[in-house]
C-alpha cells in the first residue's frame, strides 16, 4: 500500500516537473510578434517584419524598452525613434560589426570610455553647429558645355 501511494507520487511530480519543463521553452522564446500590446507594436514597428526570428534575448530586451517608452521624456523617446529605425536599417554584416564594437567599448576601461564619450560628443556638437551646404547652383549656358543650343534654337 505504501509503495502504490509512493509511485502515485512520483508519478505526479514527473508528470508537473514535465508539464514545467515543456512550457518552460515556450516561455525561454521571448513575445512573439502578435503577444506585443498595440503601443508596442507601434515603438517596435520598424523591426515587425524580422521580430520572430530574433532571439529570444534580443526580443525581451526590445520589449522592455517598448514598456519603458511611455515614462521617457520626449527626447528620450526620439532617440529610441531614431536608435530602431537605424538598427532596423542595418544589414547582418553591419550588425556584427556595430555589435562588435560595442563590446570592444565595453571592455575599455572607465576612464577611456568616458575620454571617448567627450570626443564623440564635441565631434556631434561641432556638426550640429555647421550650416548646410549651399544648394547647386542651376545650370547656366556657361556651364552647360559646349553641346548646348543657344537660346531660342533648337538642335
Amino acid at each position: 500500500m505504501a509503495e502504490r501511494i509512493l509511485a502515485t507520487i512520483i508519478l505526479g511530480v514527473l508528470l508537473l516537473a514535465g508539464n514545467a519543463y515543456a512550457a518552460a521553452p515556450a516561455a525561454a522564446k521571448g513575445p512573439v510578434w502578435s503577444e506585443l500590446s498595440a503601443e508596442q507594436k507601434v515603438v517596435l514597428a520598424p523591426l515587425a517584419g524580422e521580430w520572430d526570428s530574433m532571439s529570444a534575448i534580443q526580443r525581451k530586451r526590445l520589449q522592455a524598452v517598448a514598456i519603458r517608452f511611455p515614462s521617457m521624456t520626449p527626447p528620450q523617446q526620439q532617440r529610441i525613434r531614431e536608435r530602431i529605425r537605424d538598427w532596423s536599417k542595418l544589414k547582418p554584416e553591419q550588425r556584427v560589426l556595430v555589435r562588435k564594437k560595442y563590446e570592444k567599448l565595453k571592455g575599455l576601461p572607465t576612464e577611456k570610455r568616458s575620454e571617448l564619450k567627450r570626443k564623440w560628443r564635441k565631434e556631434q556638437a561641432k556638426k550640429i553647429q555647421q550650416p548646410p551646404p549651399p544648394p547647386p547652383l542651376p545650370a547656366s549656358p556657361e556651364t552647360q558645355g559646349i553641346n548646348a543650343a543657344p537660346a531660342g534654337l533648337s538642335k
